[in-house]
């Protein structure tokens, strides 16, 4: 498992790399954003399933998943996702300092 903010100090995500047979359970208590970095995964949530590969993403409400499959997974909070209002004249991102940037 992997933790990290990769631009800003807002941005919170969990990685995790999953090998052949691994079952992990994952409780949060807010929405998160489910995204494969890489393999195929199937998730469980809410009596809901979801097979995602590279690139897909799956939004999942609070509570319990299951999740199964091979490679890398990442899960960020959904309040993480959020688009920064217009930049200040000086050109930076008011919650990290980072020149303009998308994130």
């Amino acid at each position: 498992m992997t933790m990290g903010n990769p631009d800003c100090g807002d941005h919170q995500w969990l990685q995790i790399s999953l090998t052949s047979a691994q079952l992990v359970s994952v409780r949060f208590t807010h929405d998160i954003y489910t995204r494969a970095v890489s393999g195929k995964h199937w998730i469980s949530a809410d009596s809901v399933d979801f097979a995602i590969g590279p690139g897909e993403r799956v939004k999942l409400s609070a509570g319990l998943a299951l999740i199964d499959g091979e490679g890398l997974l990442q899960l960020e909070p959904v309040r993480a996702q959020k688009q920064h209002p217009a930049y200040p004249s000086h050109g930076r991102c008011p919650c990290c300092s980072n020149a303009r940037q998308r994130h």
